[in-house]
Order: structure tokens, then sequence, then C-alpha cells
């Protein structure tokens, strides 16, 4: 599980110009905003095999914690419609394990694309912008 967020994080990053500046240690990815604040970035957990979210954690290498600031899938993108009958009211996105296979869904039908990780990242940019 731990590749698979990994990579999550990677092709969030990778999208942003802080790419270059990426460290990734385990599931955690740690950003240079300047030359003493650092943003990391990890998956919150709603259960045992799902993240509903991801958390952004601003700190200054001297003093600490600067801010922390967890982010939600369902707020940033919403519920979202699905013709099955048994989710009338629509999916939570998602990242799931289920029988050591790994996914990251916007509803089970389809995975998430580049617009969906694109909303995520001007999210996490206008956070990082206001420290």
């Amino acid at each position: 599980m731990v590749n698979f967020l990994r990579m999550e994080l990677k092709k969030m990053l990778g999208m942003t110009r802080y790419s270059e500046d990426a460290t990734y240690i385990g599931s955690c990815g740690y950003v240079r905003v300047n030359e003493e604040v650092r943003m990391r970035l990890e998956f919150s957990r709603s259960s045992t095999t799902t993240y509903d979210g991801i958390v952004m954690t601003m700190f200054n290498r001297k003093e600490g914690t600067i801010d922390t600031n967890a982010l939600k899938f369902r707020d940033i993108w919403g519920r979202k419609a699905v013709s099955n009958p048994n989710f009338k009211e629509g999916i939570i996105p998602h990242i799931w394990k289920t029988r050591g296979r790994n996914g990251m869904s916007i509803s089970r039908i389809r995975r998430i694309t580049r617009y969906w990780r694109m909303r995520l990242v001007n999210m996490l940019d206008c956070f990082r912008r206001q420290k």
C-alpha cells in the first residue's frame, strides 16, 4: 500500500512546481517551501482499509508545526452519482485496499483522472500560499 500511496503523491506533486523539491519517506511526501519551512503530505485513514483525504502539515525545521489542515476528498470533489441503486446518494471518493489490491476511485466505476488530481493540487497550493 505504501508504494501506491507514494505513487499518488508523486502524481499530484508532479503537477506542481514543487515536484523537484519533493522527498518521499514511506507514504508521506515532504515539499520544501522555503529554506526553513516544509510541507508534509500524507493520506488520512478513515478505516483500516480506506483513506478519505489528505493531511497537509506546514512545519518550521527549527520551531516545529506551523499549521495542519485536513482536506477530505468529499469536500473537494463531492459525492459522485452512480447508477447503482444501493448508492442512491452517490459514492464518497476514497482510496481503498482489498485483498492485496489497491485503488483510488472517484466512484466505483471510474478511477481518478488528471482533472480530479488537478482539483486536489489546486487546494494544496492554496494552503501553501496562505503560510
